[in-house]
């Protein structure tokens, strides 16, 4: 059974893992649970966070400067794995062809700007 953490514990992985891709330089964009829970103004619950970016976006550089500033804890090839806080923090790479990512919207939660798939309830649909 998977560990459960607060929204407090969860809301610090997620602003560090916007850190990372800020100091990087690589535009992030929530998915999967994550999203769903914000894009529903909830508390994040659960045991990981959910973020994606597009195949094209991690450049070498980019890549870089994320192992210079956090470890990997697992990478593979339609996913890096962080931990941050003591939390997994999921980075989900996307194709660069994925209509719902070329325009992405903005939602404020915890008072700071996150992109989100547009539409999101299409990208919601396909499961990815």
């Amino acid at each position: 059974m998977s560990k459960s953490y607060s929204h407090e514990q969860l809301l610090s992985a997620l602003f560090g893992i916007q850190d990372l891709l800020e100091r990087a330089r690589v535009p992030f964009f929530l998915v999967r649970g994550t999203l769903v829970r914000v894009m529903n103004s909830m508390e994040l619950d659960g045991d990981h966070i959910d973020v994606g970016v597009k195949k094209s976006e991690l450049t070498e550089n980019a890549k870089d400067v994320m192992k210079n500033v956090q470890s990997i804890y697992s990478l593979g090839e339609s996913s890096i794995e962080y931990i941050i806080e003591n939390i997994s923090v999921i980075i989900h790479i996307y194709p660069d062809d994925v209509l719902e990512l070329q325009n992405p919207d903005t939602i404020i939660y915890a008072y700071e700007p996150f992109l989100v798939p547009n539409p999101i309830k299409t990208f919601l649909q396909k499961s990815l």
